[in-house]
């Protein structure tokens, strides 16, 4: 069913893209838009929380897994990409990185020290359609994109006198069509901002690791899987022109 659903999506994109009147785009106003070559920074996900859920916790003293734990917790995303414009549309690449690096020391008691560190980037390529509209840019399209994440905490704490360590550790790597609809907005015939929003659905696999050192145990899970989701939470881009 999820694959019918992705190829449907899919189709209509094309089918649509397809059937642009030429008659819209002779409305063009060719002061806009008219560039071979576009250059896109940007940033995602601007509303989203930099929330850090832990991997576990403790009740009196014993450890608990908490699994709400998850690396695909959305984060604030710096967005590099480039379009290469034709006569109605363009082919477009981008990449997305991220990374988080918290260390936290408890107040009251200086030996208990966590680390977290994250790291997740993404390439993707695809095709859009746009319409001109003197300084306003309408365009439509789908990329495929390939993911990458990893992530680790660390903890060293001491509960009723017992020194007590521990890490764990998330990998995943995804592949994923997206279709998307975005706008821009020309400041100058060189010079654009805009947004886009986008329906990511993804094949996951990955796996998780776990190491105790405080009762000398590992334990580890294999993660695989689709994954939909409809974003970013915020996107804005400053576009070049060339």
């Amino acid at each position: 069913m999820k694959c019918i659903y992705y190829c449907l999506t899919l189709c209509l994109f094309v089918v649509f893209g397809s059937a642009v009147p030429v008659s819209a785009q002779n409305e063009t106003n060719n002061e806009y838009n008219a560039k071979k070559t576009e250059v896109n920074i940007a940033v995602a996900n601007i509303f989203a929380k930099n929330t850090i859920i832990y991997p576990y916790y403790y009740i009196d003293g014993d450890l608990y897994p908490n699994y709400t734990f998850s690396d695909n917790l959305r984060r604030p995303e710096l967005v590099l990409g480039m379009k290469f414009h034709g006569k109605n549309g363009a082919f477009r690449v981008s990449t997305n990185l991220n990374y988080n690096s918290v260390n936290e020391n408890d107040k009251n008691n200086s030996s208990d020290k966590f680390t977290y560190t994250s790291f997740s980037t993404k390439i993707s390529i695809g095709y859009e359609w746009h319409l001109t509209f003197n300084r306003l840019n309408i365009y439509y399209g789908v990329d495929l994109s390939t993911a990458y994440s990893k992530a680790s905490y660390n903890a060293e704490s001491t509960n009723y006198g017992t020194w007590q360590k521990s890490e764990t550790k998330i990998t995943e790597t995804a592949i994923g069509i997206v279709p998307l609809l975005g706008v821009n907005v020309y400041i100058l015939p060189n010079l654009s901002i805009g947004t886009e929003i986008k329906l990511t659905s993804e094949y996951v696999t990955g796996s998780t690791d776990e190491k105790y050192e405080y009762s000398g145990s590992n334990s580890g899970s294999e993660i695989s899987g689709f994954r939909t989701s409809f974003g970013p939470l915020g996107f804005l881009s400053i576009n070049i022109h060339l």
